[in-house]
C-alpha cells in the first residue's frame, strides 16, 4: 500500500473510522459514552421514478450519503463535498424528481462566542445549491438575494457570512414558490435576527418576507392540507399565503419569547391544523411540549422534560399516530405517554450516543431515526433499543492527528464528542479503537519511543499519557493548570524524547514523559482569562519555545499574543509586534523550521487575508512577511507542519484541503481528498507518510512530495 502511495503521492485514501471503534480491552462509562463515528444530520427520503424511496443522510461537515439497499451500505454522493463541506437541508422538486436543492452548512452552527466547539466561520452556510441530475453534480450558490431596499446583495453568502440557513420549503403544488429560513448574529450588539426569504421564480430571486428581532429563527414547516406555513425560533409565526404575510402568535399560550432559546416544530400530523412544539424554556430550565389543534391560535401544555441546549433539540411525531411523540431531553430521548387526559414524559431507554440533534420517522412510521454527535441510530420498538444506522459512513470530526515514528502504522486522532481513537495495522489489516472518552483534541507521539503518547481532552481540560502505544492511559494534567482553551495546546518535542509542552494560561513543561511538570509564567501582565492556542518547540534546540495566546471562545475581546523563549521557558519576549494579522484574526498554529530555531511560521483563521506569516529572525518586528501567494484569502489555516525531506517542505491544513509551500508559493496538495477542512496534519519523518485529520470526513492518508 505504501509503495502505491509513493507512486502517486497526492492520491489520498480514507483511513476512517467508518465503523464504530472497538474497545481495546475492558470498557468503562466514559469510553461507552464517547464511542461513535461523528455527528450525523437529518435524513431525507426522496422519491424515484418508480415510486420507491431513497434514503439520504446529511452531515454537517461530511457531505451527503445515499443508502444502497442491495449492498446494505452508505455510499457518498459524489460532489456533495463541494457544498462547503456539509448539508443542512435537502429538498426535491415535487414534479422533476432529478432536481434537488441543498442548503450548505451546519444546521446547528452557533454564531455567538458561547459556542462550545467550532468557530462560527467553519459552520456558517455556504448558500443554496441546485442539482439537475439527482445529486451527481451541483451548481451554486444560486439566486439573487434582495435587500429590503430592493438592491441585490452580491456578497450574501461570502465567507465569513455570519448566516445560518437551516430549512428550505418548496410548495408541492406550485414548486416555483420556495421559502428559506436563516438567522444572523450581530457580535457588537449581541443580537440575533431571523429571516424568511421567499422566491416565486424557482430560486432565481429571493426577497425577505419576515424579519424577526425577537430571537433565532431556525424552523420552517408547511402544513399542506391546511395551507399554513410556520416559522419558529424564540417565537412562533404563521403565514396563510405561503410567506407573503406573517402573524406573530404571541397570545396563544406559549412562553414569552424572551424566555425561549429555541422551538422545534411538527405540523399536520394526524389531521390538518395540528401543531406540535418543543420549547426550550430558559426560565424554567426545561423542555416543554405544546400542542395546538387550531393552526396555532391556542396551545396546551402536554409535558416537560430535561432541558437541552439550543444547538441540539429534536422533536418527532409518528406520521400515523399523533399520540406517539418523541423529543430530546438533556442528552437523551424522551417519549410522551398519555394516561387518560394527562401526559407524562418518560425516558425512552436504549443505548445511543449523547447529544441528539434530529429525530425523524420514516414516511411509513416503521422506525424512528436519531441523529447524534456519534452517528445515526434507529429504533423499531419506541426507543427501548437502538441499532447503529450509519456504519460505513466516514464523517468523524477530527481535531488533531499524530503518527507513531516506527514503521508499523499507528495513528492517534482526537474527535469532536467521540473521544480519542487509535488506528493500528497488522498483517490482518487495520482497526480503530476508542481509547479515551470525552472530547478528543490534541494528540502526540514521542519522537523516538513509539509506545509513548499524549492526548488532551479540551472540554474537561485533561492531559493524558500512555506508555503502551495508546491503549491504556493515565491522567497527567499539570497540577494547578486551570482551565485551558477548548483546543488545549499540546506538543511533544519532534526530536528529543520525553519532552512535552502543555499550554493553559501558564506554560507547563515536562522533561520526564509528563510525570512531572514545571510551571512557567509567560507574562504576568496578561489578562488571567487569556489562554494558549498553540505551542511549538524548535526541533533543533530544546530550549527555544514559541507560544500563542487568545481569549477563550466565550470571550468578547480577542487579544492575540505571540511569545518566544530561548532558555527553556524561564524568560520570554513578546514578538507580536509586526505580526499584522493578529489585529483581525486568530492564531491557530505554529511551526518552527527543522534546522533553524529562529524560523517561525504562524497560521491564522478569520479575516480576509494574511493567513500565513513567517519570520526568519526569531520574531524581529521588521522581519515578518506574509506568505500567501497561491493561497486564497478566505482559506483559513488550522495546522502547519514541516516535512523532514531535503527541502524541508512546509505543509498546511486549511479550510479547503492540504497545501504545501515551494519557492515561497503555495500549491494544492489535496488530489483525491474531499473538499473539506483539515484540522490536523502529521508526517512520519522516516518515509514522508502524511496523515490528515479532516473535520467531517475522518482521517486520510497520503504522502509528501519526496
Amino acid at each position: 500500500m505504501l509503495l502505491e502511495l509513493r507512486a502517486q503521492a497526492q492520491d489520498w485514501r480514507a483511513l476512517g473510522p467508518s465503523t464504530f471503534p472497538e474497545f481495546p480491552g475492558k470498557s468503562d462509562f466514559f469510553l461507552k459514552n464517547a464511542r461513535g463515528i461523528g455527528r450525523a444530520g437529518a435524513v431525507r427520503f426522496l422519491k424515484q421514478a418508480d415510486g420507491a424511496l431513497i434514503r439520504i443522510l446529511l452531515t454537517p461537515y461530511g457531505g451527503m450519503w445515499k443508502w444502497n439497499q442491495e449492498m446494505l451500505i452508505w455510499e457518498v454522493i459524489t460532489g456533495s463535498d463541494l457544498l462547503e463541506g456539509g448539508v443542512a437541508d435537502l429538498q426535491q422538486h415535487p414534479k422533476n424528481l432529478s432536481k434537488w436543492y441543498a442548503v450548505a452548512g451546519d444546521a446547528d452552527c452557533i454564531l455567538d462566542h458561547n459556542g462550545p466547539a467550532l468557530w462560527a466561520e467553519h459552520c456558517v452556510s455556504g448558500g443554496l445549491f441546485r442539482s439537475e441530475d439527482a445529486g451527481r453534480s451541483w451548481e451554486g450558490p444560486i439566486g439573487n438575494w434582495i435587500r429590503p431596499d430592493g438592491s441585490v446583495d452580491t456578497n450574501f453568502w461570502t465567507a465569513p457570512s455570519g448566516k445560518v440557513a437551516r430549512r428550505l420549503i418548496i410548495d408541492p403544488k406550485r414548486p416555483a414558490r420556495m421559502c428559506l429560513v436563516l438567522h444572523t448574529y450581530d457580535y457588537s450588539e449581541r443580537r440575533y435576527t431571523g429571516y424568511v426569504y421567499r422566491s416565486l421564480d424557482a430560486g432565481a430571486n429571493w426577497y425577505p418576507v419576515l424579519q424577526d428581532t425577537l430571537g433565532r429563527l431556525k424552523e420552517l414547516e408547511y402544513d399542506q392540507r391546511a395551507g399554513v406555513l410556520y416559522a419558529a425560533g424564540s417565537a412562533l409565526y404563521r403565514s396563510l399565503d405561503f410567506g407573503s404575510h406573517w402573524t406573530l402568535l404571541d397570545n396563544s399560550g406559549l412562553p414569552a419569547a424572551k424566555t425561549v432559546s429555541r422551538m422545534e416544530l411538527s405540523v399536520g400530523v394526524g389531521r390538518s391544523g395540528v401543531v406540535d412544539l418543543l420549547v426550550v424554556n430558559d426560565s424554567l430550565r426545561t423542555n416543554q411540549i405544546f400542542r395546538s389543534l387550531d393552526k396555532g391560535c391556542s396551545f396546551s401544555l402536554l409535558g416537560n422534560g430535561a432541558a437541552s441546549p439550543p444547538w441540539r433539540t429534536a422533536l418527532a411525531v409518528h406520521p400515523e399516530d399523533p399520540e406517539l411523540i418523541f423529543f430530546s431531553a438533556g442528552n437523551k430521548v424522551n417519549r410522551l405517554v398519555r394516561s387518560a387526559t394527562t401526559w407524562r414524559a418518560v425516558y425512552a431507554g436504549g443505548d445511543l450516543h449523547d447529544d441528539v440533534h434530529e429525530l425523524m420517522f420514516d414516511p411509513q412510521g416503521k422506525y424512528l431515526l436519531a441523529s447524534t454527535d456519534g452517528g445515526l441510530y434507529a429504533t423499531t420498538d419506541s426507543g427501548k433499543t437502538w441499532s447503529k444506522a450509519s456504519e460505513s459512513v466516514s464523517m468523524a470530526e477530527c481535531w488533531d492527528v499524530a503518527i507513531a515514528p516506527d514503521t508499523s502504522l499507528r495513528v492517534l486522532s482526537g474527535l469532536q464528542d467521540c473521544g480519542t481513537v487509535l488506528y493500528r495495522s497488522d498483517t490482518l489489516g487495520g482497526a480503530w479503537f476508542i481509547v479515551r472518552g470525552g472530547d478528543g483534541m490534541g494528540v502526540e507521539f514521542d519522537a523516538e519511543n513509539d509506545s509513548l503518547a499524549y492526548h488532551a481532552d479540551g472540554n474537561n481540560t485533561i492531559v493524558g499519557r500512555s506508555g503502551n502505544g495508546g491503549i491504556n492511559w493515565n491522567t497527567c494534567t499539570p497540577k494547578g493548570s486551570g482551565r485551558g482553551y477548548y483546543l488545549t495546546a499540546l506538543a511533544a518535542h519532534p526530536v528529543y524524547p520525553d519532552l512535552v509542552l502543555s499550554g493553559f494560561h501558564d506554560l507547563f513543561i515536562s522533561r520526564d514523559e509528563g510525570r512531572s511538570w514545571t510551571r512557567h509564567r509567560v507574562d504576568s501582565a496578561l489578562d488571567p482569562g487569556l489562554t494558549m492556542t498553540a505551542v511549538a518547540w524548535a526541533p533543533s534546540d530544546s530550549l527555544t519555545i514559541y507560544v500563542a495566546f487568545e481569549n477563550p471562545v466565550w470571550s468578547d475581546q480577542l487579544k492575540q499574543r505571540l511569545y518566544k523563549s530561548t532558555d527553556g521557558g524561564d524568560t520570554w519576549v513578546d514578538i507580536t509586534s509586526g505580526l499584522q494579522s493578529v489585529a483581525w484574526m486568530s492564531i491557530t498554529s505554529l511551526a518552527v523550521h527543522p534546522d533553524h530555531a529562529e524560523w517561525i511560521t504562524v497560521g491564522f483563521r478569520g479575516g480576509a487575508k494574511g493567513k500565513v506569516m513567517q519570520n526568519r529572525s526569531g520574531g524581529v518586528a521588521q522581519r515578518w512577511q506574509t506568505v500567501v501567494e497561491g493561497l486564497s484569502g478566505s482559506n483559513d489555516v488550522y495546522a502547519l507542519t514541516y516535512d523532514w525531506d531535503a527541502h524541508r517542505t512546509l505543509y498546511a491544513g486549511t479550510r479547503r484541503g492540504v497545501w504545501h509551500l515551494q519557492d515561497n508559493r503555495w500549491s494544492d496538495w489535496s488530489g483525491g481528498l474531499p473538499a473539506c477542512m483539515i484540522s490536523g496534519l502529521a508526517i512520519r519523518k522516516s518515509d514522508g507518510l502524511l496523515v490528515a485529520g479532516t473535520h467531517g470526513w475522518g482521517v486520510w492518508m497520503g504522502h509528501t512530495h519526496r
